[in-house]
């Protein structure tokens, strides 16, 4: 079974609705599982979440030490959604 974040499964499906709820919950909803991955560049991962509201979320994780830093909208005004920010991931503001 497939659902999308923005539409919560069926309440008769207790189990997975209320996953999706915890999830939405404890991640202010963000999903745990993100929403992009990419894996090609030389030094870094990338990691891209998408909320409900259309906030968005993109995490550089460097390959040799697995720190990271966070980018979102406040830090890149000019990107207003994901779509927009995943394809300028590798230039964002990462503050």
């Amino acid at each position: 079974m497939t659902f999308k974040k923005t539409q919560p499964p069926k309440q008769g499906d207790f189990a997975l609705y209320e996953l999706w709820n915890s999830y939405n919950n404890i991640f202010q909803l963000f999903n745990p599982f993100p929403d992009l991955y990419d894996d090609t560049a030389t030094d870094y991962y990338y990691f891209g979440w998408e909320s409900v509201n259309g906030d968005w979320l993109i995490r550089r994780r460097t390959k040799t030490s697995s720190a990271y830093t966070d980018c979102n909208s406040q830090h890149n005004p000019s990107h207003p959604d994901l779509a927009v920010a995943w394809v300028d991931r590798a230039s964002l503001t990462y503050p």
